[in-house]
Parts: structure tokens; C-alpha cells; sequence
């Protein structure tokens, strides 16, 4: 079977969603700091899209938001319309800050995505000026309106002084205070973090984000799941498979059980509750879900399994073993990065 060009496209532009995986990301993070939770958070160096600088010392007395992103970066873009709904939820309690950092996929570049053409086909920046450019260009284009929308400095300093990675997210109290550190936008984790803040309680550990690298393990299909919601897992799959320019006859096996495993989990996130049915990445859970039996459960753990079993042997008929081996092992484990020291 040849895989036809619009269903290609379906599934490529279904895999924008996610996590990539850490092939890019270690181009891009390069030396990533060690921050530490309850202190200070690092001052930015940014400003306006008209040039004003801003400081966070000048947002000191509510919680701040602040996220990184570019308009190349497919999980940046596709989790702005369920960060806009919550910046426009909280209104001027809480403040949400997009850092617009330097392209992660500009298309001159060799971390280039097939998923952002044509649409975010878009070459580096050449100076601040063009950057500023771009960083209006995405304001427009994605409707972002409930954020304070600041451009990084040329040479990188707010991106690197926080580690470095394409969408990093951070919750800051309304001391200056470093709470949360997400590698990437978790709309539920800020949520559940902001709303503790506001409350004047601490928040709980699960909710501070990971101090774990990534490291091996066996696959744990009942938390990777549930970890998707975090952009963690298994998603990292869709982008490692369209960075490796795969052929025509090799798209045919792989990309219809890609297909298979990412549908299986998101059936499986939305039976545990983890997104409302039918909405986009990042969507916000309902706060009242039906009960889901074990059985149920275990019956949508087990089909998650066969499906990733499936894609599993795909990469084995048709790739080489390197490259079989790096899907496996995305499947397996899923990135994982230290942005609070212990």
C-alpha cells in the first residue's frame, strides 16, 4: 500500500501536537542552567514588540506565566488557544508572559520540520528588528490577546538563563519567586499551580515540575498515557519519525501504525478524563468526568499496548536497526529534562 499525499499530511500535521524528541532539543538547549525552586527567578533581558523594555521585578505582586516559544515551534502554536482561554480566565490576577525566543524549525536550518509547511515555512531572522517582525507575525496569526507578548535580546540571554529549550514554561510567585518549571506548556499543571498560588498554599511536588532525567525503563503504558497530557511519552514519536525522511514504501508500513498508537492514546486520554473529547492539544480536563471501571482501564492499557507493540515491529520490517532503535527507545522512555537542580 503507497500512502497518498493528503493522508500523509493528516498524519504529519496530527503528530505537531507533540513532543520532539531530543535530537533537536540538544542542539538548541546546549550548557541548560540549574534553577532553583522558592529563589528568585533570573531577570529577563526583553521587550516590547515596540521596543519598551520589561522586567519581572516590574510584574512583582501576582503570579507570573511565563512561557518560551517561536511561531516554528509546532507545540508553541498549538497550545496557544488553551493558554489564551486561561490568561483571559485569570485577567489581571495573574500575569502571562510569551518570551519570544530565537526560531527552533526555522526552515534554513537543519532542525526544519516537514509539518510547519507550507504554512510556518519560515527562515531564521537576520537581526532583532526581524525578529520583532516575526514575533508580531505570530501574535497576528495565532490571536494571541491575553498575553504579554516580549521579544528575547539577539544574543539569547532570557532563553539561556532559563535552559535553553523551545518552550520552556515557568510559574513565578508574586514575590519573584521560581515555583514551577515545565520543559514544555502544561496547561493543566499551570492551571492546578497558578490556583495554589492565588489560594496562598504551597504547591505540592508533583506540581513543581520534574528533577529527573530521562533515563531507561521498561515501558509503563498506564503512565505514559497519563504523562501525555504533560508532553511527555511516546508523542515524542511523530516528530523523531518525520525527521528521519523516511521513503515512500517505508511511510506506507510506518505511518499507518503511527497512526493506530497516537488514536489509541488519545482514546485513552480522553477514558481517563485527561482532555475533553474532541478538543484540541491541551485542552483543559472537565472538573466532573464518569467513573471508568478498572476494567475499563485495563482494556484501554492493553490496546495500547498492541498498537504500540505494532509499531514496534513496523520499524523493525522496514527501517535499519539504528533507526528502528531510536523509535523504540522514543517509545520506551520519552525525553525527559533537569531544569530544578536537587
Amino acid at each position: 500500500m503507497r500512502m497518498n499525499a493528503e493522508m500523509e499530511r493528516y498524519i504529519l500535521a496530527g503528530c505537531a501536537a507533540v513532543l520532539f524528541g531530543a535530537i533537536c532539543e540538544v542542539s538548541f538547549a546546549g550548557n541548560a542552567p540549574k534553577l532553583k525552586s522558592d529563589q528568585p527567578a533570573p531577570e529577563i533581558l526583553a521587550t516590547t514588540t515596540d521596543g519598551q523594555p520589561v522586567t519581572l521585578e516590574s510584574l512583582h505582586g501576582k503570579p507570573v506565566v511565563l512561557e518560551f516559544g517561536s511561531i516554528t515551534e509546532p507545540v508553541f502554536r498549538l497550545r496557544v488557544p488553551a493558554v489564551e482561554k486561561l490568561a483571559g480566565k485569570y485577567g489581571d490576577k495573574v500575569e502571562f508572559v510569551i518570551v519570544y525566543q530565537r526560531e527552533s524549525h526555522a526552515a534554513d536550518t537543519d532542525q526544519a520540520l516537514e509539518v510547519n509547511t507550507p504554512d510556518f515555512a519560515i527562515s531564521r531572522p537576520m537581526s532583532e528588528d526581524e525578529r520583532t517582525a516575526l514575533a508580531v507575525q505570530a501574535a497576528k496569526r495565532l490571536e494571541i490577546k491575553n498575553e504579554k507578548l516580549l521579544v528575547d535580546a539577539w544574543n539569547d540571554t532570557s532563553t539561556l538563563r532559563y535552559g535553553g529549550y523551545p518552550n520552556m514554561t515557568f510559574v513565578i510567585d508574586d514575590k519573584g519567586n521560581l515555583q514551577a518549571a515545565y520543559p514544555w506548556m502544561d496547561v493543566n499543571k499551570v492551571k492546578a499551580a497558578v490556583d495554589l498560588l492565588l489560594a496562598g498554599k504551597d504547591l505540592t511536588a508533583d506540581l513543581r515540575g520534574s528533577v529527573e532525567p530521562a533515563k531507561p525503563a521498561t515501558m509503563d503504558y498506564t503512565n505514559t498515557a497519563m504523562d501525555m497530557t504533560g508532553l511527555k511519552g511516546p508523542q515524542a514519536i511523530g516528530m523523531v519519525v518525520d525527521h528521519m525522511k523516511l521513503s515512500d514504501d517505508q511511510k506506507a508500513v510506518i505511518y499507518p501504525a503511527l497512526a493506530q498508537f497516537l488514536a489509541d492514546a488519545r482514546n485513552f486520554r480522553e477514558q481517563q478524563g485527561l482532555v475533553v473529547k474532541g478538543a484540541g492539544a491541551g485542552a483543559v480536563a472537565p472538573t466532573t468526568q464518569k467513573v471508568v471501571t478498572p476494567e475499563e482501564t485495563q482494556a484501554g492499557i492493553q490496546k495500547l499496548r498492541e498498537s504500540a507493540n505494532a509499531l514496534k515491529e513496523a520499524c523493525r520490517k522496514v527501517l535499519s536497526d539504528k533507526d528502528a532503535k531510536t523509535i523504540i527507545d522514543t517509545l520506551d522512555q520519552g525525553p525527559g529534562h533537569r531544569l530544578f537542580a536537587d
